[in-house]
């Protein structure tokens, strides 16, 4: 990499991604989700940078439940109930670079996001012998419109050209507001949380 240089790149990974919460629910599952974004990095000193990035990113869970018969008793078979949150996020991040050849990448990043498209999805599943069709629902005016969380990353990378720099990154994300309110999942304390790899490559703008 170069000093005191601007790089522009992308970025797009898989998430996994589930909620904390209080009362309400009994367990959930986590989620697998895809996320992308457009990033800008200025490098200090060939080892610091501080980076923004426009990204779109899906979190999420899932609750399963049992099936009931007509007599209120459980059948055996569960379905799942998934529940998908669509945000624009604009992570600001800052970090350091470790190595020569191959780099080690430590980064932590405040990510305020606005939702943009909430679904509940219930999945075809078997009930008393019948099969139910799937149904999904746009939540989308019901949660907190807003987002604000934190970021850890760990990475790795290395260029390939005196112009371009490849890596890939793990991450944990951690949200510091809720999803609940008086309309949706009152007194849950829903917060999301997620895992995610991505790889990405950056090349030199200026």
């Amino acid at each position: 990499m170069q000093a005191q240089h601007g790089y522009l790149g992308v970025k797009a990974g898989l998430g996994l991604n589930n909620i904390t919460y209080k009362n309400t629910l009994k367990t959930t599952n986590y989620n697998p989700t895809f996320n992308a974004a457009i990033t800008f990095e200025k490098l200090f000193k060939n080892k610091y940078f501080l980076g923004v990035d426009f990204m779109y990113q899906t979190l999420g869970f899932i609750e399963p439940f049992s099936i009931i018969n007509n007599f209120g008793k459980t059948t055996g078979e569960t379905g799942e109930i998934i529940y998908n949150f669509r945000y624009i996020n604009l992570p600001l991040s800052a970090g350091i670079y470790q190595g020569t050849k191959w780099k080690k990448i430590i980064s932590i990043a405040i990510i305020p996001g606005i939702l943009m498209n909430a679904k509940t999805t219930v999945p075809a599943y078997k009930s008393n012998g019948k099969q139910k069709v799937a149904q999904s629902f746009d939540v989308s005016n019901q949660p907190n419109q807003f987002d604000f969380s934190g970021q850890i990353n760990f990475g790795i990378g290395r260029n390939i050209n005196t112009k371009t720099f490849i890596y890939s990154l793990a991450g944990f994300q951690r949200s510091f507001t809720t999803l609940s309110n008086d309309d949706y999942f009152l007194d849950a304390d829903l917060k999301h949380f997620s895992f995610s790899i991505a790889i990405g490559f950056k090349y030199v703008c200026y």
